[in-house]
């Protein structure tokens, strides 16, 4: 965010602050992203996101959910 804020115009970039991480996979191999996002770190984030005076989206805390992870197994693709 601090780039973002340092590089270019203020309003000139709209930012993107995604709440929606999720521990999959190989995750637990590495304890320190074996979680997910803490509410008061997105909290946080948001607030410096608006003191840095950054424009754009943030996203409510509820998209942390695995109801929103595909399967990643191919299913629905069609192959011409």
């Amino acid at each position: 965010m601090d780039w973002v804020a340092e590089t270019f115009p203020r309003g000139g970039v709209l930012f993107s602050l995604m709440s929606q991480y999720v521990p999959c996979g190989r995750a637990a191999d590495y304890p320190e992203i074996d979680r997910p996002l803490r509410r008061a770190e997105a909290r946080k984030a948001r607030e410096y996101m608006a003191d840095l005076g950054l424009e754009g989206f943030t996203q409510e805390d509820s998209a942390a959910s695995t109801g929103y992870i595909p399967n990643f197994d191919l299913s629905g693709v069609v192959v011409p």
